[in-house]
């Protein structure tokens, strides 16, 4: 596994407000996700939105992570890591694994071994990949991800939504056509900066996983 690139030197040049830069891109709405993975401690998880498809032959997906998160750490040893896509009803999950979370109890959770990966139980639908390539990004990595398990477990289901810098789901009405739904938020939230680990001291649910359960692969 190759290490993580090192942050450009050079960041001078750029004119372009940094808060305008966050809430310009703030319009385009994107699903919300957990990314997990196995690390030393045991399971590793982290909420993210910047999340897309790259390419159907292979499949391949783009995850970028802040070079600051633990998660760009582990994720070079892993070699393996699940994307959890959250449904409508999950918005505590992901407000936990952003470490936003505030209640002194965390949300009921549970994860499974899934395809080499910890699949978050409940989600919308699961990812399971095997990481290709990371590459530079800035102030974040890329990790090019090569998918080799899908799972959809309720195809009928609403994702849970980020825009603007808030939560929200689809709102379908009957005078809509279904592509063109609306958007509907709740409080003002950051996703992504924080993330959750299984050794700061919350239990993991459910039969234990092993650390690494995909060695060989």
């Amino acid at each position: 596994m190759e290490p993580v690139p090192p942050a450009p030197s050079d960041r001078a040049g750029s004119d372009v407000d940094q808060l305008a830069f966050r809430r310009t891109l703030g319009y385009l709405a994107t699903g919300v996700t957990v990314i997990s993975l196995y690390s030393d401690e045991g399971v590793h998880g982290m909420t993210a939105n910047a999340v897309m498809s790259l390419s159907l032959d292979p499949p391949l997906i783009l995850v970028a992570i802040d070079r600051r998160a633990r998660t760009a750490r582990y994720i070079q040893t892993a070699r393996a890591f699940g994307v959890n896509i959250l449904r409508d009803t999950q918005e505590p999950l992901s407000r936990f694994f952003a470490r936003s979370w505030r209640p002194a109890t965390p949300p009921e959770h549970r994860f499974a071994e899934w395809a080499g990966v910890p699949y978050l139980v409940g989600s919308l639908a699961g990812i399971s990949c095997r990481v290709a390539e990371i590459l530079d990004g800035g102030d974040h990595i890329i990790v090019v991800g090569r998918v080799v398990g899908l799972r959809v477990d309720d195809p009928e289901g609403q994702p849970l939504l980020f825009y603007r810098g808030r939560y929200a789901s689809l709102v379908s009405h009957e005078a809509s056509p279904p592509e063109s739904p609306e958007l509907t938020s709740s409080e003002h939230i950051h996703v992504y900066y924080g993330e959750w680990s299984q050794d700061e001291g919350e239990p993991l649910a459910g039969r234990p996983i092993p650390p690494h359960p995909w060695t060989g692969y």
